[in-house]
């Protein structure tokens, strides 16, 4: 897992004015298949813990695998800031939308 500076200074600041210490990566149930989620929040027992560009980072163990070759990026062009994780592959949606549920 990488950073790039942009991020990490985001990141840094960020986490220093809300007294943050962790970003924490996790999977939420999703209606076809668990979707990848990013907080400011504790590590939980179990997950991985890294170091990056030193920011502090805990990876619920189930998306170990599909970090460990992304780069962490930002997007501030637009009025809210965006998560880039390059090399992260998303999962084919599968129009769960259209089910009755």
């Amino acid at each position: 897992m990488k950073m790039t500076e942009q991020a990490s200074e985001f990141f840094k600041k960020e986490m220093e004015e809300n007294n943050y210490d962790t970003i924490r990566f996790y999977n939420l149930a999703g209606c076809c298949h668990p979707t990848l989620t990013a907080e400011f929040e504790p590590a939980e027992p179990g997950d991985k813990i890294e170091i990056v560009e030193g920011i502090q980072i805990a990876i619920e163990q189930a998306v170990v695998d599909d970090l460990k070759d992304i780069t962490i990026g930002i997007d501030q062009s637009k009025d809210e800031v965006e998560l880039i994780l390059d090399g992260y592959i998303i999962p084919e949606a599968c129009n769960c939308e259209e089910h009755e549920h």
